[in-house]
């Protein structure tokens, strides 16, 4: 079975990432700021 990529969570306000979605950044406190990212998948080949 394909493996889902892997999924971090981001502040827009700090920068600070997380493994899951929080409505407030522990970080700097900015509320509602925390935005989902997806790592790009690496070329295959490397070509």
């Amino acid at each position: 079975m394909a493996r889902r990529p892997a999924q971090h969570f981001v502040c827009q306000s700090c920068g600070a990432v997380f493994p899951k979605w929080a409505g407030r950044c522990e970080s700097c406190g900015a509320w509602n700021s925390i935005v989902e990212e997806s790592a790009a998948p690496s070329p295959a080949g490397g070509a």
